[in-house]
């Protein structure tokens, strides 16, 4: 026969293991929200991402075919400009030849001033 303090021991008993499941049962459907939640957040963030992937990629494609049309039409009116105005466009080539061999060879120095001082 079993005593009351027995029945009592295992009545607490069943009632904690009954909490613990109803605890266990609670803390599952809360991790399974959360992930759910997570896991949307993440969905929309995905469509976002591609969405605007996709604008950046037809902008830049814009971009591009307006830069060369801009192109074409520069050469040709580079052309037209070289075909009317021979001697002056010899002299413009000269010109930026100049001014841009005088650039570098002054960039050049100042890196062989930097390499000095640094080796100093």
């Amino acid at each position: 026969m079993t005593s009351n303090t027995e029945k009592a021991v295992e009545k607490v008993m069943k009632s904690a293991s009954a909490n613990a499941h109803a605890g266990t049962d609670m803390a599952s459907k809360v991790a399974h929200d959360l992930i759910d939640r997570v896991a949307r957040r993440a969905e929309l963030a995905e469509e976002s991402m591609r969405r605007t992937a996709v604008n950046a990629e037809k902008k830049m494609r814009q971009t591009m075919r307006m830069a060369r049309e801009r192109g074409v039409s520069a050469r040709g009116s580079v052309g037209e400009f070289v075909r009317q105005h021979p001697f002056a466009a010899i002299g413009i080539a000269l010109g930026a030849g100049a001014l841009l061999s005088s650039m570098r060879r002054r960039g050049d120095r100042r890196i062989e001033r930097e390499d000095y001082t640094e080796i100093h």
